[in-house]
């Protein structure tokens, strides 16, 4: 989906600060998890931009262990070192799949069709029928180098069920405020 909501830069920036500085009591922490528990990130404009779909395509989950149905078209994660987070050795490989960014500063036609770029171009890396989840990569989520280690080792211990995912402990936590 071309329909997404986007986070700039900027406006990442301004919340997370603003969160920093005041806390629970600014109303923002529910707004910073759904950028990042619903969204991903891109390097179209400038770096660290977040953006959310407004698909279908939001709810779904990560295929751990290489096991995901769905992905980039450009992409072979059968073959791709970002293909497993389990033999994926997050010091090794320091540059997340999704932190290109574009090749110049002036670019019109990424300027005028960066929703489109930011979608990217999936395709169901295998038969899907009726009754199967839908399951992604989300290590091609990520484009921040300063976070990719800390993003890996986290899927690393979900995936082996150490932790739950960020959607989930977050759910839970505004159950206990009830």
């Amino acid at each position: 989906s071309y329909k997404k909501v986007h986070f700039t830069h900027t406006t990442t920036y301004l919340m997370e600060t603003r969160y920093e500085r005041l806390g629970e009591t600014s109303g923002l922490m529910k707004l910073l998890q759904y950028a990042y528990g619903y969204g991903f990130q891109r390097n179209i404009l400038v770096s660290y931009e977040h953006y959310v779909d407004t698909s279908i395509l939001t709810f779904m989950n990560h295929g751990c262990n290489g096991t995901n149905n769905f992905g980039e078209r450009h992409f072979n994660t059968t073959d791709s070192i970002y293909g497993n987070e389990a033999h994926l050795d997050p010091n090794a490989i320091d540059v997340p799949p999704s932190s290109a960014s574009r090749g110049s500063i002036f670019d019109p036609v990424v300027d005028r069709n960066y929703l489109v770029f930011a979608a990217g171009n999936y395709e169901a890396k295998r038969d899907i029928h009726s009754a199967n989840e839908l399951y992604q990569n989300y290590l091609f989520l990520f484009a921040d180098p300063s976070s990719w280690v800390e993003q890996v080792v986290d899927i690393k211990a979900q995936c082996s069920g150490e932790i739950l995912p960020n959607t989930v402990k977050w759910a839970e936590l505004q159950a206990s405020k009830k």
